[in-house]
């Protein structure tokens, strides 16, 4: 069986760019295809709690999405 997909993490650090060139560089190579991936983290579900706990989850996430 032969792969030609390439998932490639596009964090936004210093080593994206050359994460990515090697990526291209790759598929390119081999006739294959990119797929780029940016993750935002784990998604907190602000109601598996009532109340205080739920309100402590939802700026969790809020601090997450900002951060």
């Amino acid at each position: 069986m032969e792969l030609k997909t390439i998932l490639v993490d596009l964090t936004d650090d210093e080593a994206r760019d050359a994460r990515l060139d090697a990526a291209l560089t790759l598929a390119d190579w081999s006739d294959g295809n990119v797929v780029g991936l940016s993750a935002t983290g784990p998604l907190l579900d602000p109601y598996r709690s009532e109340g205080v706990e739920a309100l402590r989850y939802e700026a969790m996430r809020g601090d997450m999405l900002r951060g």
